[in-house]
């Protein structure tokens, strides 16, 4: 048998996960919602010897990286193999390449979703995300103020030590704050 698995996110459509699943050979697909993963113990209890787990990525089977360990001796202590969609993994012998390979997906899967929180937690905390600014606000507003006053842009932008281009980035928003005067 080969049964399909997924956990899915507040932005994730079950309908485009179930027919990854489908596309994938799934005879049964098990849906679990961003509340838990309730249904997995069940399904897991349904897989027997030469069945096939598939998930469309490692995260959905696990939130860490010593639940995921157990789940793999799990789905190998009952004959059963696991095949990642997005990691490109078929996991179907107890090789230690093949496991290493898993966890590393996983991890990296698990960090890239660590940083993506983070960056959004700052920007929505009103911090900077990115590269820091070669300007700051002050120097912003300077020059804007210079080149409304009749300064040319590439000779303001030269003595702050930027390009054009970066002055005109910067500008943008920042047209509000100083406003145009008319001569």
């Amino acid at each position: 048998m080969r049964l399909g698995y997924a956990q899915l996110g507040p932005k994730h459509a079950s309908l485009v996960i179930t027919a990854k699943l489908k596309v994938a050979g799934c005879d049964v697909v098990v849906i679990d919602d961003c509340s838990g993963r309730p249904l997995l113990k069940r399904a897991l209890g349904r897989l027997g010897r030469g069945d096939v787990l598939i998930v469309p990525a490692l995260d959905s089977l696990a939130s860490t990286l010593p639940e995921l360990v157990n789940r793999l001796h799990d789905i190998d202590a009952r004959g059963a193999s696991l095949l990642s969609l997005a990691d490109e993994m078929d996991v179907r012998c107890d090789s230690g390449s093949q496991l290493v390979s898993a966890l590393m997906a996983f991890e990296r899967s698990r960090a890239s979703e660590r940083i993506r929180c983070g960056m959004i937690t700052a920007k929505n905390s009103g911090q900077h995300v990115g590269r820091p600014r070669l300007l700051a606000p002050q120097q912003v507003r300077d020059a804007l103020a210079r080149v409304h006053a009749g300064e040319s842009m590439p000779g303001v932008a030269r003595e702050l030590g930027v390009s054009r281009q970066t002055l005109q980035r910067a500008f943008r928003g920042a047209e509000e704050i100083v406003p145009r005067t008319h001569s």
